[in-house]
């Protein structure tokens, strides 16, 4: 019996060392993607960590989740009908910036907003887009904002006031990245981005 613990020890002493048990790849087969975002315009264009992750949902939807290295991530599951209305966003996305780029026009526009869920499907929340231009229309990015807004009946209008979301969080996507996450969302009919 001593000896089994032993041995059972060394195993998982082992098993510590290597970085984990190679058969735990079902995590990596339902990650449908990843795009690298930033946290703000000005960091736009420089190294970034933060990445969004897209794994499956239920009923052919999709996963979204925020990884910024913090425990404070909003996971938003959007159903089949919101999953193509967010890659229909994003396709916008695209189709204005080259618009900006061939008229050379600078602009901050609002493409429209998406109902979803959390993840755990614990209460309501919004994916809003944005389209932003700069220096001509030689340079856009989208910026999304994912809401998680207060459960229905928990708070009155008044109580909710100008402050609409629970929790949210705000970050931007560079073309090459809004190409990547239509792609992801099994979308692959968006334009080049030049």
């Amino acid at each position: 019996m001593k000896r089994n613990v032993i041995m059972f020890l060394l195993v998982l002493e082992a098993i510590t060392i290597a970085g984990g048990v190679s058969g735990d790849v079902s995590a990596e087969e339902s990650l449908l993607g990843r795009v690298a975002i930033e946290r703000s315009m000005t960091m736009s264009g420089g190294a970034t960590v933060d990445e969004l992750v897209i794994t499956p949902g239920r009923h052919h939807g999709a996963n979204l989740i925020v990884d910024r290295g913090k425990p404070d991530e909003i996971a938003l599951y959007l159903g089949k009908g919101g999953r193509e209305g967010f890659v229909s966003h994003l396709r916008k996305l695209v189709e204005w910036g080259e618009t900006a780029r061939i008229e050379k026009i600078d602009a901050i526009k609002a493409v429209g907003t998406v109902s979803c869920q959390l993840e755990s499907g614990r209460g309501p929340a919004v994916i809003g887009t944005r389209f932003i231009s700069s220096r001509g229309g030689s340079s856009w990015l989208g910026q999304i904002r994912f809401c998680q807004l207060p459960p229905a009946g928990e708070k009155t209008a008044e109580e909710v006031g100008a402050k609409l979301c629970e929790r949210d969080q705000s970050f931007y996507l560079r073309p090459a990245e809004t190409v990547r996450l239509i792609e992801i969302l099994g979308e692959k009919a968006a334009p080049p981005v030049k």
